[in-house]
């Protein structure tokens, strides 16, 4: 049920939610209710319905005021708590910002690139410099992003100078260079079939400059 089966979606999704969702204890007069939620930009709608379809909700948009500009969002809450549970062997669970670490049954598990290719789409950024140089940018907890950097170094065959620094709060974890970048790229897509549609443009731009190179 909902993430309990080890599947692309399920290892997908879950990476996804580990960067951009949360769980918590929904208090009202009725009781509390376990809950799932996640807000993302109006420009992703199209995507979280797809998560939508997943665990069988609907995606609300709605607009907030900032000063004088307006943010267009939407929304996805389930109050489940069998959803919940199921969210919790990927070490997603309350109030969980902070202290996220990588779930350790993932690190050599087959199905460990669905993933990261999760968290990376709700955490991550492809990013291609004016010279021509493509860059990974991973951001998240510093337990987090040393497991992460385990995981890339091994893919990439050698362990890189590359560690977790912190920048206005918040730790990242940067990979540079056109090779690294190509080597990442074909390992979070290796059998891919869902994916954030913007950011797998970015890194198809990767492969083929690789290959074409």
């Amino acid at each position: 049920m909902f993430f309990d089966e080890n599947t692309e979606e399920s290892f997908y999704w879950a990476g996804f939610i580990a960067a951009d969702g949360c769980v918590f204890d929904h208090k009202c007069k009725y009781g509390t209710y376990k809950t799932f939620q996640i807000n993302l930009s109006a420009k992703d709608v199209d995507h979280l319905e797809k998560l939508g379809k997943y665990i069988n909700s609907n995606v609300r948009r709605f607009s907030c005021k900032r000063g004088e500009k307006i943010d267009y969002k939407c929304s996805l809450q389930k109050q489940n708590a069998d959803l919940v549970r199921s969210l919790d062997r990927f070490n997603i669970v309350c109030r969980k910002s902070f202290n996220y670490i990588f779930p350790e049954f993932i690190k050599d598990h087959e199905l460990c690139n669905h993933f990261i290719r999760g968290y990376l789409d709700g955490d991550g950024c492809w990013y291609k410099s004016k010279s021509g140089q493509h860059e990974l940018t991973v951001c998240g907890t510093e337990p987090f992003l040393n497991s992460t950097k385990e995981i890339f170094d091994n893919i990439i065959g050698r362990e890189t100078v590359n560690k977790p620094s912190l920048h206005n709060g918040q730790y990242r974890l940067i990979y540079a260079g056109n090779v690294q970048c190509f080597n990442l790229a074909k390992f979070i897509y290796n059998n891919s079939s869902v994916f954030l549609e913007r950011k797998k443009e970015i890194t198809d731009g990767i492969v083929i400059r690789r290959n074409h190179g």
